[in-house]
């Protein structure tokens, strides 16, 4: 299952505060290459985000961020995140125990549907297909 934004500013504050890489597929040529706020540990093409926003800016094309596979373990749950449960009540990842705790019930749940907040940052869950 793919991970994407379909947001460019969603995108570009991921990568800014995550660390969040992307994959770039041009659909009509087939030609890839990984977009991230850094090289470190970066194998072959790359662009860095703030170059790629700017190549986009020029011509008004943009295709859904898909989010590189190093960079999909930073959207499992940790210890702080805030989430939305099921029933869109709010919860808070407590423990690996424990999961999600939603105070307004006082209930412990498995999943929460997103993550809507890392310690004093605001999250953005990614699009799944």
């Amino acid at each position: 299952m793919s991970k994407y934004y379909d947001d460019a500013l969603q995108a570009a504050f991921m990568a800014r505060e995550f660390g969040v890489k992307y994959n770039f597929i041009n659909k009509k040529s087939g030609y890839t290459f990984c977009i991230s706020q850094t090289q470190k540990g970066l194998t072959g093409e790359h662009v860095m985000f703030d170059e790629y926003l700017r190549m986009i800016g020029a011509t008004q094309e943009h295709c859904p961020f898909y989010i590189h596979e190093d960079s999909l373990p930073i959207f499992e749950p940790q210890l702080g995140d805030w989430g939305r449960g099921k029933a869109g009540q709010m919860c808070f990842y407590v423990d690996d125990e424990l999961k999600w705790y939603e105070p307004q019930d006082g209930v412990y749940i498995e999943t929460a549907d997103i993550i809507t907040r890392r310690p004093k940052l605001h999250f953005f869950t990614p699009e799944s297909e």
